[in-house]
């Protein structure tokens, strides 16, 4: 049993406990023991096997029940289980569900039961590399879900601005995008899926004077010019013989490059296959 199957069969002895009690100060407040046993040290399979009913006890659990967790948490691992099932997700709170999730496998059983429950509001809070802030996250979802607070785009914590998202929904990763074709991403090796060539190795200037003479009307991109222009892309000289043959769009690149507003060729996959520029980095093509 995984530590995560076994976190799972505790919290549904709690829920089972909590439902059959009617005193609200006979019941088990089910986060706050997750808080305490992770602050424990109750985060590995290692870890929760070491623990005490008596330390499970301080943690919030009632004296049967805390026993009962001890036991459970002392059983063997078996290494064949690794992730939490759907029915298992349905017992966990919702911290451990945040503390679990994983941006970028959406559909995860984990994923899926913070949608389910969540109903496609915005409530995960993540920096800027992608890790989800767990208790920010948790604290929005009882604002947002429980209490129906209306959602955010954004919320500051230690003074720090991010972005709330839906769950299921990761940051929208960057890929290079073609110079010729806009809205098209690359593929990772650099490949042009229209043109089924690699820009790999072509200088960033090169593309970007490309992508300008195609904004600027001077390069109208059909099959056989865009492999004309990427044959002079790949070869010597390329930046020096593009100018020559577009001499407007030459004159536009010292100009954006003057301001620091160059294309900057990136593009959000979430989008990307409708054509649509998702480059936030950079403005609408109106040069």
């Amino acid at each position: 049993m995984s530590v995560q199957e076994k976190l799972a069969q505790v919290l549904g002895l709690l829920d089972k406990h909590n439902s059959s009690v009617e005193d609200q100060a006979d019941k088990v407040n089910v986060e706050e023991f997750q808080r305490k046993l992770k602050k424990l040290g109750g985060t590995t399979e290692e870890a929760l096997a070491e623990a005490k009913w008596e330390d499970l006890q301080n943690a919030g659990l009632p004296v049967i029940l805390a026993r009962r967790a001890a036991e459970i948490f002392r059983q063997p691992a078996k290494v064949e289980h690794t992730s939490l099932s759907p029915k298992a997700a349905e017992r966990v709170a919702i911290l451990y569900l945040l503390q679990q999730y994983n941006p970028n496998d959406p559909d995860s059983v984990v994923a899926r039961e913070l949608k389910r429950r969540s109903d496609g509001k915005k409530f995960v809070v993540m920096s800027s590399d992608g890790k989800v802030l767990v208790e920010k996250s948790n604290e929005l979802y009882s604002e947002v879900v429980l209490k129906k607070f209306p959602e955010r785009d954004q919320v500051t914590v230690d003074d720090v601005d991010y972005a709330v998202y839906p769950a299921g929904q990761g940051k929208a990763e960057l890929y290079d995008e073609s110079p010729i074709f806009v809205g098209r991403a690359l593929r990772p090796d650099g490949t042009d899926d229209q043109l089924n060539r690699s820009w790999q190795g072509v200088p960033l200037e090169v593309r970007q004077l490309i992508r300008i003479a195609v904004v600027q009307g001077e390069l109208n991109p059909t099959q056989e010019k865009a492999h004309a222009i990427f044959d002079i892309a790949i070869g010597s000289d390329a930046m020096k013989k593009i100018r020559e043959r577009y001499k407007k769009s030459s004159v536009k690149f010292n100009e954006l490059k003057e301001q620091g507003d160059l294309p900057k060729l990136k593009i959000s996959r979430i989008g990307a296959d409708r054509g649509k520029q998702q480059d936030p980095f950079y403005k609408n093509q109106t040069f």
